[in-house]
Parts: structure tokens; C-alpha cells; sequence
């Protein structure tokens, strides 16, 4: 469960303080496909990097699974935001130099605290990228893929840790109208099978639609 209570997050630019978030309320439960839409500069991306523990509230709290994130700094957060969180970019950073199965491999790799044999790593990653149907592609390189098996790859990167969470900052941005469809099945399926809440960050009127709900910021806060 995400839990967001009287969030704030401001900003100085010399000496101008800019609210990015103005105090905003929302909860979403395990296992929902919920949007947060706004246009740029409403305070969306902001809202994302709390989310996903690579930005602090000013002020107000986040839990995440009940727990809150404000008692958590440094490797302890880093440890938190790797075990329970899954993210999915619209650029994929794939590191181009790996095979799609080695950057699947990543995050259990450098899971802190955890001495995973490789070997059950290279299983799990290859059992990801079978969910996503990428199995047969496992030993090419992101610049031998397409857009849309680069995403897949970054899709089963960010399932392998079994995060309750998956945070998507406008997973079909770079994608074209067929291959955006696939992707949003793809996620909507891992949902209902897993019980994986997914947060989609978005503009898109019609992405957020495929959603079972949707967040709507403008000027760092919640409109109906």
C-alpha cells in the first residue's frame, strides 16, 4: 500500500521558493493500476521521485507497505527502495554494453545483504524474460532490439526482485500506438497475476483511461 498524508515539496531557486506539491492526500492499495496525470510542471515528477524514495517531503509523510519512509536515510532507504520497488523508464536504461539477460540480472546482483547464488540469478532472469516474452533475445544487446523488446527487457528488470511496487514514468512515451498496447497488456496482466501495485506516471489522457484509476495533479495539487 502507498500512503501519501499532507505531502509537501519545495524547492529554492536563489530567492524564490518554488512549491512543487502543496500538501496532497491520496492511498493506493495493494494490486491497483493507478495513473498520476498532469501536464508538465504540475508536480507529477516530483510526486514520482518520493515515490519511488530518490526524493524526501519537505514535509507530511509517506508510508510505503506501512512503513514510513521518513525514518529510513542513506543504505538503509537505498536498501528499502531496492526490495521494494521496481522501476520502468520511457528511455529503458539498458546498459549497452550487457546482454538483455545480464541487465535483467542487475538489481538482484547488487541487492544489498542478500549472497543470491549467480546461477539462481541467470535462472530468474531468464524466467522473466520468458513472462515477458523476450526468452529468445536473451543474449542480444539493447542495440539489437527494438523500442519495443528494449521496454520488455526493462519490464522483466523491474520484475525480478518480486517489488510490491512498480513505478512506470511514461512507460509508452517512446513507443509507438501497437507496440504502447502491448506493453500496457503486459503490465495489466503481471498485475492481475502477481497482486503488483503499478503507478503509471503520465500526461496521457488515454493511457491513464487503461487504468483502473487516476490521480490528477495541476500546480502541485489534486483536482477532481
Amino acid at each position: 500500500m502507498i500512503k501519501f498524508e499532507n505531502v509537501k515539496k519545495s524547492y529554492r531557486m536563489g530567492e524564490t521558493e518554488y512549491q512543487a506539491l502543496s500538501g496532497i492526500n491520496f492511498t493506493i492499495q495493494k494490486g491497483e493500476l493507478v495513473a498520476i496525470v498532469g501536464p508538465s510542471g504540475s508536480g507529477k515528477s516530483t510526486a514520482m521521485n518520493i515515490l519511488g524514495l530518490l526524493d524526501k517531503p519537505t514535509s507530511g509523510k509517506y508510508y510505503l507497505d506501512d512503513i514510513d519512509t521518513s525514518l529510513f536515510t542513506g543504505d538503509k532507504l537505498s536498501a528499502l527502495r531496492n526490495l521494494r520497488l521496481g522501476f520502468i523508464f520511457q528511455q529503458y536504461f539498458l546498459l549497452p554494453k550487457l546482454k538483455a539477460i545480464e541487465n535483467v540480472m542487475l538489481p538482484l546482483t547488487y541487492r544489498h545483504g542478500e549472497n543470491i547464488p549467480m546461477h539462481d540469478i541467470k535462472s530468474r532472469a531468464l524466467t522473466m524474460l520468458k513472462t515477458v516474452g523476450m526468452e529468445n533475445h536473451a543474449s542480444h544487446l539493447p542495440s539489437e532490439l527494438s523500442g519495443g523488446q528494449q521496454q520488455r527487457v526493462a519490464i522483466a528488470r523491474a520484475l525480478i526482485g518480486k517489488p510490491s511496487i512498480i513505478l512506470a514514468d511514461e512507460p509508452t512515451g517512446a513507443l509507438d500506438t501497437v507496440t504502447s498496447q502491448q506493453i500496457m497488456d503486459l503490465l495489466q496482466k503481471e498485475m492481475q497475476e502477481t497482486k503488483t501495485t503499478v503507478v503509471i506516471i503520465t500526461h496521457s489522457v488515454e493511457l491513464a483511461a487503461q487504468c483502473q484509476r487516476a490521480i490528477h495533479i495541476r500546480d502541485g495539487v489534486i483536482v477532481v
